[in-house]
C-alpha cells in the first residue's frame, strides 16, 4: 500500500474537475473528505458501543489519518503490518487482534512489542497457543468467535473459513472463561447483509451458548456486515440494523455488556471511487486499464458485486439510453473478465473513462502488481 499522506492539500470540488485538469493514463482512486466524515457520522451516531473500524477493509493512510481526527479510537486488525501501521497513526490506539488464525511469531510480536492484549480464537488449538506464547498471561481480554448456524442473506458467508460452532463452541467458552480477564463472544452475520434481523437471529445463538456453557461474558462483538447501496441491491436503512441489535441485547439479556462492532464497509465503501479508462471496445466488451487483479476483483464473477458506473468525458456527449456492457481487465489472464452488467452509454468507446462507485472498501487493499498493471493515481476531492 502506497502512502499518499503527504500528497497535495488543495482539495478538487468534484472528481470530473479534476480530470478535465489532469487527464489520466492509469487507475484513478477518488477519495472523498465530505464522504468520509459522513459515513463516519452516521455509523457512530447510530452505534451505542466502542466502533472498531476493520482496518482490512481499505488502509489508505489519509482514510486512517481522517477517521482518527474524527475521533476514531479502536481498531479491528488481522496483522502485524496493520498493528504498525495503526501504530504509527494513533500511539494510544485501542487494537483488538481478530483475525482467529495467527502464528506464534506475530502473536508474540502483537503482545510483546506492541502491547496488544485483546485477541479473537476459534478452537483451541489457537486458545493453546495464545497461552503458550503469552506465558498463560492474566491480563488478556479474549473473544470467542462462533459461526451461527442460520446463515441470512449475504454477499459473501465468512462462517464457511471461521467460527466454532455447537458443542466446541461450548466447550470453547468454557476454557476461555477459565484463562482470561475479560470474556467476549463474537460473529460475523456475513459480508453486505441484507437482513437486519440477522443480528437479532445471530445474537440469540450466542445466548443460547452462554447458556449451554454456564457462564457468562463481558462483551458482546456484533462484527461487520453492514451493507451499503449497489446497482440493484438497495439495502434496509442503517437504523433497522441497528434497531435489531439494541433489541436482541434486551431480550437476551446482554445489556450489562459492552457492546461492540467492526465495521468496514458501511466506513469507507462510498467514500471512494475508482476511475478507470477504455483502451479498446468489442461490440458490448469494454477493454479497461484495470480489472480483476487490480482494484476491481469484488466485480469478478466469483463475487460479482453490482458496482454502479458512470462515464465521464468533458468533450463528448453521451446517449441518454445504456446499454450493458462487460469489462475486460488489462492482464493477459481469460480469468480477468467481468460481466457485470455495467450500465453506461451505448457510445462509450475507446478513450472514455468510467467511475465506479463504492471503491472505497477493499479494492486498493486487494490489488497486485500482475503482469506490471498494479500501479495507480490517487485524488482527494471535496
Amino acid at each position: 500500500m502506497r502512502d499518499f499522506s503527504q500528497q497535495h492539500t488543495y482539495l478538487h470540488p468534484t472528481l470530473d474537475s479534476y480530470l478535465n485538469q489532469n487527464p489520466v493514463t492509469k487507475p484513478l482512486y477518488s477519495l472523498s473528505h465530505s464522504k468520509i466524515e459522513t459515513a463516519y457520522h452516521n455509523f457512530t451516531s447510530l452505534f451505542k458501543g466502542a466502533v472498531l473500524y476493520a482496518v482490512k477493509s481499505n488502509s489508505n493512510t489519509i482514510l486512517l489519518n481522517h477517521f482518527h481526527r474524527l475521533g476514531m479510537t479502536h481498531y479491528d486488525v488481522c496483522s502485524l503490518y496493520e498493528i504498525n501501521l495503526v501504530r504509527s497513526i494513533n500511539l494510544d490506539a485501542e487494537i483488538y487482534y481478530m483475525h482467529p488464525v495467527k502464528s506464534r511469531q506475530d502473536i508474540q510480536a502483537a503482545y510483546f512489542n506492541h502491547h496488544v492484549k485483546a485477541f479473537v480464537v476459534d478452537s483451541m488449538a489457537e486458545l493453546q497457543k495464545i497461552m503458550d506464547v503469552t506465558h498463560n498471561a492474566d491480563d488478556l481480554t479474549l473473544f470467542v468467535r462462533i459461526a451461527p448456524e442460520k446463515r441470512q442473506a449475504a454477499v459473501l458467508d465468512l462462517a464457511k473459513k471461521f467460527g466454532a460452532i455447537g458443542d466446541e463452541a461450548v466447550h470453547l467458552l468454557q476454557q476461555a472463561r477459565k484463562i482470561c480477564k475479560t470474556l467476549g463472544v463474537s460473529f460475523h452475520v456475513g459480508s453486505q447483509c441484507m437482513e437486519p434481523d440477522a443480528f437479532y437471529h445471530h445474537i440469540a445463538e450466542v445466548r443460547s451458548l452462554i447458556d449451554r456453557a454456564e457462564i457468562d461474558i463481558e462483551i458482546l462483538n456484533v462484527g461487520g456486515g453492514f451493507p451499503v447501496p449497489y446497482e440493484g441491491m438497495v439495502p434496509p436503512p442503517l437504523e433497522t440494523y441497528i434497531h435489531a441489535i439494541d433489541k436482541a441485547v434486551r431480550d437476551f439479556g446482554f445489556s450489562h455488556c459492552h457492546l461492540m462492532a467492526e465495521p468496514g464497509r458501511v466506513m469507507n465503501a462510498q467514500t471512494g471511487s475508482l476511475v478507470v479508462q477504455v483502451i479498446l471496445r468489442k461490440g458490448n466488451l469494454l477493454y479497461i486499464n484495470d480489472g480483476i487483479y487490480g482494484g476491481l476483483f469484488d466485480a469478478c464473477d466469483l463475487v460479482k458485486m453490482p458496482y454502479r458506473v458512470r462515464a465521464i468525458n468533458s468533450h463528448k456527449d453521451f446517449d441518454d439510453a445504456l446499454t450493458p456492457f462487460a469489462f475486460a481487465g488489462p492482464t493477459c489472464d481469460c480469468l480477468d473478465m467481468m460481466q457485470g452488467p455495467f450500465l453506461l452509454p451505448n457510445n462509450i468507446d475507446e478513450g472514455d473513462y468510467i467511475e465506479i462507485s463504492n471503491m472505497g472498501v477493499y479494492s486498493e487493499s486487494l490489488r497486485s502488481n500482475f503482469c506490471g498493471f498494479g500501479d495507480y493515481e490517487f485524488t482527494e476531492i471535496a
